[in-house]
């Protein structure tokens, strides 16, 4: 598992983001230019931390537009 994912971080947001590759195969070139292991679950996980998302959904905008109590 990667413990800094800042080495990797522009690599994997161009791949991912910019490129509109896949993530299997985002994984794949990292992995190979990098020698980074990292599960999908991973890289989603850090993706959204990142706040890169792809595919927004009616439903999940929504939720994002709704009030929140506080």
């Amino acid at each position: 598992m990667v413990k800094d994912w800042t080495l990797v971080h522009d690599e994997i947001c161009r791949l991912y983001y910019q490129d509109n590759r896949p993530l299997a195969e985002v994984r794949r070139l990292v992995k190979g230019k990098f020698g980074v292991i990292a599960s999908e679950r991973s890289y989603r996980t850090q993706l959204v931390k990142w706040g890169y998302t792809k595919y927004n959904t009616q439903a999940s905008l929504k939720l994002d537009r709704a009030p929140r109590s506080v």
